[in-house]
């Protein structure tokens, strides 16, 4: 027999080894769920009567001791009658005491013997429920090594399981374990009112679970509890939602009444973010939507200033026209998209702004007006501008001071520009400042200032008597000024600095 064969034949057998295997391990995964089942509805049956019993058992013990407490009272108050007592009335107390000590010891006894067994009937059907868990996952792992796609039949098993592991405090810790674990990295896209309700249901879930004896929780479950414990501690420092009371060690509450206020808090908090996100999304889509609008409108504008530049430039608009009717329907659908005071939509009609009739050429009218105005002042400082022209070639390049008045760096700044000068300082003056005019004096006297302008009107004789001697001896020009607009300064200039060229007398005070 070739090699070959006996490979062959040797793959042949492991394959039908490993199809029985499957086989087996199907049937003890059916099994294991069946057992699970039956274990997670013993739990529940033995869960729920603990429930239904438990307090009313609790309550009979409580009253019991509270019996037992009054026996012991009126025993005691008995003891001290007893010198009163006749020998038959004292055997009649001794008796009654004797039948109510052994009622109550009785019925304690009944009492603690049902709670007991019930707690231990509820705490085997834990203990079978965790088992039967146990071995699923033990069957299921096994199985998804040798057969992996044969899992898709038992999803009902993954269920139950997932939900019966959450009925036993053993299975409540790996949850919550696992649960931390997957959070850690998404914890961050949280709202910040998320990670706090969600934090505090953790950790009060981790703080319930290390309250329960250890023997419930199974082994390493003391690691597991730090574990998780310092997880969310370093959650919290990462990212500060919040104060928690009950990271803190000596923090003490109910629990379950804790973890249910949280989780309506996480249930609040998640739909408020909902909401939020909800109407941030509508609100973006409406910014787009108009966005949209506003780029298709402002395309069409320029589509209709493009027909507006081709009607204006083949001439005037005649009343009642074909090209009139035509202009002012591409003049509405610009203003539909462009603002009434852009400029090169205000150059093309301004010269057919005899036709911009009617109130929805308000606005364009008004930027129009505006616009002539701006343009009559332009022509008016161009105006003065060029009748000044003889002065300005005499400040050119001098260096100014003003004095009096309130200094105003936009006027400042005009005037300087106006008569061309080097620099312009302008100092208001006040009486109470003497050492301030001496400064301009000495400034006067050092040859830093070429020109002086006194506003006469402004400052009062000190400021002529200080400074007009100074700018005699440095052969500077002092001029003074009715007030600081610039046609009465130009008009000072040129009767001072021209006339003072023009006659090397002295110039009139």
């Amino acid at each position: 027999m070739s090699r070959a064969a006996l490979e062959a034949l040797a793959k042949m057998v492991r394959e039908a080894e490993a199809r029985a295997r499957s086989s087996r391990l199907e049937a003890e995964v059916r099994q294991t769920i069946d057992a699970m089942r039956a274990a997670e509805a013993d739990h529940q049956a033995a869960e729920s009567i603990l429930r239904e019993r438990k307090p009313e058992l609790e309550k009979t013990l409580a009253q019991l001791a509270d019996d037992e407490r009054s026996l012991k009272e009126l025993t005691l108050k008995i003891t001290q009658l007893n010198a009163t007592l006749s020998d038959d009335q004292r055997h009649a107390f001794e008796s009654q005491i004797e039948t109510c000590r052994t009622e109550i010891e009785r019925e304690r006894t009944a009492a603690k013997t049902e709670l007991d067994t019930l707690t231990r009937a509820a705490g085997e059907a834990r203990v079978r429920l965790t088992a039967a868990v146990d071995a699923y996952h033990a069957a299921r792992i096994e199985l998804e090594r040798i057969r992996p796609e044969a899992l898709a039949q038992f999803r009902d098993g993954e269920s139950l399981a997932r939900y019966a592991e959450s009925l036993t405090p053993a299975g409540q810790l790996r949850a919550l374990a696992r649960e931390v674990d997957d959070a850690l990295n998404s914890f961050g896209l949280l709202d910040r009112r998320e990670q706090y309700h969600q934090l505090a249901l953790w950790i009060g879930r981790q703080r319930r679970l290390q309250s329960l004896p250890p023997e419930e929780l199974g082994p390493d479950a003391s690691t597991t509890l730090q574990q998780i414990f310092h997880r969310l501690i370093g959650l919290s420092k990462q990212y500060e939602p919040g104060h928690i009371d009950a990271f803190r060690r000596e923090f003490q509450t109910d629990w379950d009444q804790f973890i249910a206020e949280h989780e309506q808090g996480l249930r609040r908090a998640i739909e408020t973010v909902r909401q939020r996100r909800e109407t941030e999304r509508r609100r973006a889509e409406q910014q787009t939507l108009i966005q949209d609008r506003r780029q298709q409108s402002q395309e069409a504008a320029r589509e209709a200033l493009d027909e507006l530049r081709f009607l204006t430039a083949r001439g005037e608009l005649a009343e009642g026209s074909p090209e009139l009717d035509a202009f002012l329907d591409a003049l509405d659908r610009a203003l539909a998209g462009l603002a009434p005071s852009d400029p090169e939509l205000l150059e093309l009609v301004r010269p057919h702004a005899d036709h911009l009739t009617g109130g929805s050429y308000r606005a364009l009218r008004k930027h129009l007006a505006r616009l002539e105005q701006d343009d009559a002042r332009t022509r008016e400082e161009e105006a003065f501008r060029d009748s000044i022209r003889d002065v300005r070639d005499r400040t050119r390049g001098l260096r100014c001071v003003i004095i009096g008045g309130s200094p105003r760096e936009e006027r400042r700044r005009k005037l300087e520009s106006l008569l061309e000068l080097a620099e312009l300082d302008w100092e208001p003056h006040e009486d109470k400042r003497p050492a301030a005019l001496e400064s301009l004096r000495e400034r006067v006297r050092g040859g830093s200032v070429d020109l002086v302008l006194i506003i006469k009107t402004l400052v009062g004789h000190t400021v002529t008597e200080t400074l007009r001697p100074a700018c005699d001896d440095a052969d500077i020009p002092c001029v003074h000024v009715d007030g600081y607009g610039e046609q009465a300064i130009a008009e000072a200039l040129r009767r001072i600095l021209i006339t003072r060229q023009a006659d090397s007398s002295p110039p009139p005070t």
